[in-house]
């Protein structure tokens, strides 16, 4: 008895350690009929796996060029709040000490239509506000992706066809977001270009919030419209619109950094071992 009860404990310490780690996550080969449409009807066949801190489910899969994972959430809060802020995934070797490349969305029209007809006006505007301190580049706009490569940040549509793409919607309650990764694309632009893809990668999930190295990449954004703008100025002629524009464009530099302070977004991590057809 007092052996059982030893292996009680020492079994529910593993329990304990195990969910202190990231999630591994075997992925499934990509189910032939998957697109890209922000609908869970091609994930039948494969399994979702549910974190409960963060109350969502998502499922991946891949196959030899693309990684897929689709993120269903069934709280309308968690989705306005990815409206109004983004979700980010990340694409990594290291996990979450080696951001370099992930994918900001906020959703597309279609959802942002949905969220508006479930809209409920109290406890909304604060936030709403809040957000229109930030100008419109900060963040995608509806039907865009955000790419964060290596410090540098820019936009593309939804739907690319030869890098990542995204879509979303709402379906029968659940607002799903589905997402594909191209293996290589992610990986050259972590340095790796040249190295065969491993068979495993970390897929980072970050939920609701401006990332520190978002902030830095807007920085760097905004820095380079200044320089660009002075330049142009100086070109014309006159010093004194130089250092207007230098004025205008260091308090809006300024105010950005002030307005993202304590927007964290929530984040976890997946240890993913990529299948093989």
């Amino acid at each position: 008895m007092r052996k059982l009860s030893f292996f009680i404990v020492l079994f529910l310490i593993l329990i304990n350690i195990s969910g202190c780690k990231n999630q591994e996550l075997m992925n499934q080969w990509k189910p032939n009929e998957l697109k890209i449409d922000g609908s869970d009807a091609d994930w039948q066949n494969v399994p979702l796996f549910m974190d409960e801190d963060m109350n969502i489910a998502f499922g991946s899969a891949n196959d030899d060029e693309n990684e897929y994972l689709i993120i269903k959430i069934g709280d309308v809060q968690l989705a306005r709040r990815i409206q109004r802020m983004g979700v980010t995934v990340w694409l990594s070797r290291e996990g979450k000490k080696e951001k370099r490349f992930g994918i900001r969305y906020i959703g597309s029209e279609s959802l942002a239509a949905s969220l508006r007809r479930n809209l409920n006006p109290e406890g909304q505007q604060p936030a709403l506000s809040r957000m229109k301190k930030f100008k419109k580049t900060d963040l995608p706009r509806f039907g865009m992706i955000g790419i964060l490569h290596d410090g540098k940040y820019r936009t593309e549509p939804e739907n690319n066809p030869w890098g990542p793409s995204a879509a979303s919607q709402e379906v029968n309650g659940l607002f799903c977001y589905e997402f594909k990764i191209p293996l290589q694309f992610g990986m050259s632009v972590t340095g790796d270009a040249d190295e065969e893809i491993l068979d495993d990668i970390k897929i980072g999930i970050e939920i609701g919030g401006i990332t520190q190295e978002m902030r830095e990449a807007m920085r760097e954004n905004v820095a380079e419209m200044r320089d660009r703008k002075e330049g142009m100025r100086g070109m014309e002629g006159g010093r004194g619109g130089g250092m207007g524009g230098r004025g205008r464009m260091g308090k809006s530099g300024a105010g950005m950094g002030s307005d993202m302070s304590g927007l964290e977004g929530k984040e976890f991590w997946l240890d993913i071992k990529l299948a093989e057809k």
